[in-house]
């Protein structure tokens, strides 16, 4: 009986601490288009990658629409891992709009598992879940 008690417990507590973690992000969904003050600049290197792929450069490091027309060694400098992912996920079907949700969305999400499973092998399971929770806030 007391299993069954201590399980049903660690469930409901499971859950409750899973909807904290999801509980920040849930503006993200309510508006149409997420922006910034940079999220043009992702737009368009998300679409300018995405094109490069689509003609056969899969690694660019010019982006020639950049700069009003005079181009830029964007790719060259900056680290191309979520343009990549983003373009991937356009040519996959999704809109723009959700391509950048996921985006936002992504990072954090693993950013919080990285810290509770580096908190609990320090800690333990009530102070990484106490932390990583403080953490998504």
């Amino acid at each position: 009986m007391k299993l069954v008690i201590k399980s049903r417990w660690h469930l409901l507590l499971t859950a409750f601490s899973l909807f904290l973690f999801i509980l920040p992000f849930r503006n993200i969904f309510k508006v149409e288009f997420v922006d910034g003050h940079d999220f043009l600049l992702h737009f368009h290197m998300i679409y300018a990658l995405e094109e490069y792929i689509k003609n056969g450069i899969f690694f660019p490091r010019w982006l020639s629409e950049a700069t009003y027309g005079f181009g830029s060694p964007i790719f060259t400098f900056m680290w191309g891992v979520p343009y990549y992912f983003g373009a991937l996920l356009h040519i996959s079907g999704l809109s723009y709009q959700q391509v950048l949700k996921i985006l936002i969305l992504f990072p954090n999400v693993l950013s919080g598992i990285g810290i509770f499973l580096w908190l609990r092998n320090k800690y333990g399971k009530f102070a990484a879940s106490v932390g990583s929770l403080i953490y998504i806030w």
